[in-house]
């Protein structure tokens, strides 16, 4: 069996494991996530028209247009510590949920079972697949600023 196949069959087992309850739970902790940070990256690119405008004009900066930029330089550092502690607390429970899960299945796993299968594959299961779930929610948390900064900007 092709590594690729023996991968997808393993993140297929693992993916099954997650009911569907706590399935709802992260993704809405995702979808919270991604929103601050989407948040985040729309305000990085008012603040940077803000500050355009305000170096590039030929009369001096008001006293609004400063505070809507330190507002908006004070709302994209918010929203984007927000979206990085959520996307860290939800991918460190759903950790947690996939150990304890797995666990609980290898320990009520006949003993005969578990010599067929292998102690390698198994521990290949409960360490390293689990932390391929939680690094890919881990690279969630910089795809929505950078899907708003990058036409922003083009757009600008």
């Amino acid at each position: 069996m092709s590594r690729i196949k023996l991968f997808t069959t393993r993140m297929q087992m693992i993916a099954r494991l997650v009911s569907l309850k706590s399935a709802g739970h992260y993704a809405r902790m995702v979808g919270i996530s991604a929103i601050l940070a989407a948040l985040a990256g729309l305000t990085v690119v008012l603040f940077l028209a803000e500050l355009n405008k305000v170096l590039l004009s030929e009369t001096a900066a008001t006293v609004v247009d400063l505070q809507w930029a330190v507002m908006l330089l004070v709302l994209t550092s918010l929203s984007s510590y927000s979206a990085q502690r959520c996307i860290a607390r939800t991918a460190a429970d759903f950790s947690h949920d996939m150990r304890v899960t797995l666990t609980k299945l290898v320990g009520n796993a006949p003993l005969e079972r578990i010599d067929q299968v292998g102690m390698h594959k198994i521990m290949t299961v409960l360490i390293d697949d689990v932390g391929y779930f939680v690094s890919a929610m881990s690279y969630l948390r910089s795809l929505p600023p950078t899907l708003f900064i990058i036409p922003g900007c083009i757009a600008y």
